[in-house]
């Protein structure tokens, strides 16, 4: 499935880049520029690298653990952001971030406390 997306999506660049008569400008700056061709392909590559080690979590550990794991590492670089680059945040980004924890927190307590199932296979 992720390569048909990815099909489509070269299919979607080339015919907008044709229709906006930029393709061939696109590829003189390609020929040009070795080392962007370099950086193509090794973002190529992280990029399907993420897409199986994506597969792998969810086939693992199931889809609920993946979106929890996704949504602390998106709030924890948006927090990063923040202190390193001095990113303003409001009110409303604040308690949003806290929401987002503090469910993330409340699940992972919920599920300790969750009593194991008892086998009575006697």
């Amino acid at each position: 499935m992720m390569f048909g997306c990815g099909c489509w999506a070269v299919a979607f660049t080339l015919v907008s880049l044709a229709g906006k008569n930029n393709l061939a400008s696109s590829l003189t700056f390609a020929q040009e520029h070795p080392l962007f061709i370099t950086d193509v392909a090794l973002s190529a590559l992280c990029s399907g690298l993420g897409q199986i080690l994506i597969f792998l979590t969810i086939s693992h550990f199931g889809a609920a653990t993946f979106v929890i794991l996704m949504t602390i590492r998106q709030a924890l670089s948006i927090l990063v952001s923040c202190l390193l680059f001095d990113h303003p945040m409001n009110s409303i980004g604040l308690l949003g971030f806290c929401v987002t924890f503090s469910a993330v927190f409340f699940r992972i307590l919920c599920r300790k406390r969750r009593p194991a199932p008892v086998n009575n296979s006697s």
